[in-house]
């Protein structure tokens, strides 16, 4: 539309629009609204506020009930998956620690000393379970040499709120060690023991890079003799605590578990290479003293023959020598007719001796003099 035909048009409207009496607008009286509109309905800057509609207050809470779905399902996932709920210590010489959550899922892996860190290291340990995390730790020790033929004593120590759960645990992860261990021909002896929370048990342990399980075994042994200490004990390996204990006497089955008999003959033999000598080196004594006193008995069991005397032609069967006759006693014997029995004389001799009985059995030597006597 040009501009000329707009104006006109505008004119034109003008004119046609009926006249205004403002005297009679005027009086015309003012309705005030009961209610605002849509409108009106929208507050001034730093006026009262207002009540929310129903329907607002709806939608809020729906918003703030979702929130609070979110915030439990997520306490819930965070309990069940990343909350420590076991430590499971594992100690040769080299002593790891595994932390899990109640799915047995490893949580963390920490090596206590430094040995434990050539053990760990490399190793993938996210998002795996349990028996997958023992077996890559044992066979890493195997392959490292610190678990061997000679040194096969493996400490497991347990710690959880269940003391049902905790011993379940600790035998569900003596058989993965025995059954990882055997895979490279090596029969291993695992010790277990179950733990509850000790907080300075804890802080002393860290302070002498062990674990808790290994400190409690240290303590126990530490305890029987004022010669030993914690810091002596805790560099050694658990085979050599086990030596230590049994040379003073410390019972261990206290606090220790184990399917191979702890401390019995067959741990022993493994173990204690020096007992052994001492035990063959005592065997030696007994069997000498043994062979001694056997000797002893052979020589008072046994008759003795005591050599012939000089001048004398027999020896009486119990060992005892004949009284010595004198020429009284032989004047009053009168001898048989036998012709065998006459008595010798010798001119050299003035001794008259007695007459040889051929026919008698007697336990004598066979001298030259005695054939002469008899010829």
């Amino acid at each position: 539309m040009k501009e000329i035909d707009l104006e006109k048009s505008l004119r034109k409207t003008i004119n046609c629009a009926p006249g205004l009496d403002f005297e009679e607008l005027a009086k015309i009286p003012v309705v005030k609204m009961t209610e605002h509109d849509y409108i009106t309905r929208q507050q001034r800057e730093n006026s009262p506020k207002q009540k929310h509609s129903p329907r607002y207050i709806r939608q809020l809470s729906l918003t703030f009930a979702s929130c609070v779905i979110v915030l439990v399902c997520f306490s819930a996932w965070f309990v069940e998956f990343k909350t420590p709920d076991s430590i499971i210590d594992l100690d040769v010489n080299p002593s790891i620690q595994i932390v899990t959550n109640k799915h047995n899922q490893v949580l963390s892996v920490k090596a206590l000393n430094e040995d434990a860190k050539m053990i760990i290291a490399g190793q993938n340990f996210e998002q795996a379970n349990l028996d997958e995390s023992v077996n890559l730790i044992v066979t890493s020790m195997i392959s490292q040499g610190y678990i061997a033929e000679d040194k096969n004593v493996i400490l497991i120590s347990v710690e959880n709120k269940s003391a049902e759960q905790a011993n379940n645990l600790a035998v569900s992860v003596d058989q993965v060690v025995k059954d990882t261990a055997s895979t490279q021909d090596i029969a291993t002896t695992v010790l277990r023991q179950t733990l509850t929370e000790d907080k300075e048990a804890t802080a002393l342990a860290e302070e002498y890079s062990v674990s808790t399980g290994k400190l409690k075994m240290i303590q126990e042994i530490a305890s029987s003799s004022e010669a030993l200490s914690i810091e002596q004990l805790a560099p050694m390996s658990v085979t050599d605590l086990i030596k230590v204990s049994k040379e003073n006497a410390v019972d261990l089955n206290k606090i220790i578990q184990s399917d191979d008999d702890y401390l019995a003959e067959k741990v022993a033999e493994e173990i204690v290479e020096d007992d052994l000598q001492t035990a063959t080196d005592s065997t030696e004594i007994k069997n000498t003293k043994k062979d001694d006193l056997q000797q002893t008995e052979t020589m008072t069991t046994e008759p003795v023959t005591i050599p012939l005397p000089e001048n004398e032609d027999k020896v009486v069967n119990d060992g005892t020598l004949p009284e010595p006759e004198t020429t009284e006693n032989m004047d009053d014997k009168v001898p048989e007719s036998n012709t065998g029995d006459q008595p010798v004389t010798d001119p050299g001799d003035t001794e008259i001796r007695p007459p040889l009985n051929v026919d008698k059995d007697l336990n004598s030597v066979d001298t030259p003099e005695a054939n002469e006597q008899i010829n």
